[in-house]
């Protein structure tokens, strides 16, 4: 049984941030992997055809995926004995 999801507003960026990463995942040559994100979205009884007409956000939601984690790479690669602390991450997952 999916689970309804009733948010709009800021809460609402949060699934739709959610289905761009689903969305890029089932790509075939997708930029991102992020399997919890599409087997979330699965189980989402909520209306993603919002999230689909807002391309630059999709977009968006990838591009920032993809620099964020290439700096916080190269930043460990330096500074190897590092602590990150990942602050507001809403549905970030640590690979």
């Amino acid at each position: 049984m999916k689970e309804k999801v009733n948010v709009t507003g800021v809460p609402e960026t949060m699934v739709q941030t959610l289905y761009a990463r689903a969305k890029e995942t089932r790509k075939k040559n997708a930029k991102i992997n992020d399997e919890i994100a599409e087997e979330l979205v699965k189980n989402l009884d909520y209306d993603f055809s919002k999230a689909d007409k807002d391309k630059a956000m999709n977009y968006g939601v990838i591009a920032r995926t993809i620099v964020l984690d290439r700096m916080v790479e190269q930043y460990l690669e330096k500074n190897a004995n590092t602590i990150v602390i990942n602050i507001a991450c809403g549905l970030d997952v640590i690979e």
